[in-house]
């Protein structure tokens, strides 16, 4: 059960997330994200001790949320092939709820960003780990070859970053198709 605390912060990062896109890193003023959640600055601060805190924590509570998807994934009882495609989807998700959010990370010059880079290299090994683990039992069950699972598994997230960071005219369904093609069969004429 969320406590009334719990509520507040997710109030808060909830209108961070709408501000930080719209007006950038350094414009968006913690007076701007108290007026979009409907709060004194102060309040903020209770929670978040800098604009940089609250930004990196917008972005590590979505990467926990992609996390716990990609577990909800592996839990069900579908062939690994459909983990797979389920978990790309789960990553192309990720990749366009978040792309402004992760292209304003190139605007933040602080000590800050080093520390936070470390937690977010940890989610993103997380997020990996998960999908390399679906790949092994995969190749277990005979579906996969064995091989380098965490690679793969490392390459197949940087596809999807890749496919939907930036905007395309390519369906979302299409490039999912498109990556799980590329994987599963290659680009080589059999």
């Amino acid at each position: 059960m969320r406590t009334r605390n719990d509520k507040k912060k997710v109030s808060i990062l909830k209108a961070a997330g709408k501000v930080f896109p719209k007006k950038g890193f350094h414009k968006t003023l913690m007076d701007d994200v108290a007026r979009e959640a409907k709060i004194g600055k102060g309040t903020i601060y209770r929670y978040f001790s800098h604009k940089e805190d609250l930004f990196f924590s917008i972005l590590e509570n979505a990467m926990d949320e992609l996390y716990s998807r990609l577990m909800a994934v592996r839990k069900k009882q579908d062939p690994p092939e459909n983990k797979v495609e389920k978990m790309i989807e789960a990553l192309a998700d990720f990749v366009i709820e978040n792309r402004t959010l992760m292209n304003l990370v190139h605007e933040i010059e602080s000590k800050e960003i080093m520390k936070r880079v470390k937690k977010v290299k940890a989610h993103n090994q997380k997020v990996i780990q998960v999908l390399a683990d679906e790949l092994k039992n995969g190749a277990r069950e005979g579906k996969f070859k064995r091989g380098d699972y965490k690679l793969w598994a490392g390459m197949m997230a940087m596809a999807s970053r890749g496919a939907f960071h930036s905007q395309t005219t390519i369906s979302k369904g299409k490039n999912i198709k498109n990556i799980t093609d590329l994987f599963f069969y290659g680009i080589a004429k059999s």
